[in-house]
């Protein structure tokens, strides 16, 4: 919990660092997207935003989605992206690591009949792609991208009775296409 308060902090402090200087070489950003993600079993939209820093041709932040795929979940992350020449559309790489935090909901519920039922576990969330930006209006740029995503969904389904209260491993492992489009200021 410490790690996310300092790496917020900083967020907060470094637009006020730099605001101070004449020509600031840092600038913060944010990306807000949607999209599609497309995988073997279904089709769905997501939503997600990127809160960092901007430093040259790179940009590094925190960010958070809304992932209803498989199982409805909000994936956590760290966002790296890579600007690629300087034309009126500029290709980007970028790549994406975190924890994806399950979301209890009627199929899995929290508790049944007063006790506890599933223990939902963190697993891993990544994404890697593609995308073009072009700027619209001043610092305002237009982001399209294609990549692949991936997120596990995992929890434990209690069996009762027995003491401690045992169960199985349920997981599972969805790869996906993600297709974005968004704006980054």
């Amino acid at each position: 919990m410490k790690r996310y308060f300092l790496i917020f902090s900083f967020f907060m402090i470094a637009p006020n660092i730099h605001a101070q200087q004449e020509s600031p070489v840092i600038k913060f950003s944010n990306i807000t997207s949607t999209g599609l993600l497309s995988g073997q079993s279904q089709n769905v939209l997501t939503l997600q935003t990127i809160n960092g820093i901007k430093y040259k041709t790179w940009f590094a932040g925190i960010g958070a989605a809304y992932d209803t795929y498989g199982y409805t979940s909000i994936p956590l992350f760290i966002d790296i992206r890579k600007t690629i020449g300087n034309k009126k559309w500029q290709p980007f790489i970028y790549a994406d690591a975190g924890v994806n935090f399950s979301l209890y909901s009627d199929i899995l519920p929290r508790k049944i009949n007063g006790v506890d039922a599933y223990k939902f576990y963190d697993p891993f969330y990544g994404e890697t792609g593609l995308g073009l930006g072009r700027t619209i209006y001043g610092k305002t740029t237009f982001t399209l991208s294609a990549g692949f995503s991936y997120k596990e969904f995992s929890y434990l389904q209690y069996s009762y009775p027995s003491s401690p209260p045992g169960g199985a491993q349920i997981a599972f492992y969805y790869r996906r296409f993600s297709i974005k489009m968004g704006v980054q200021f």
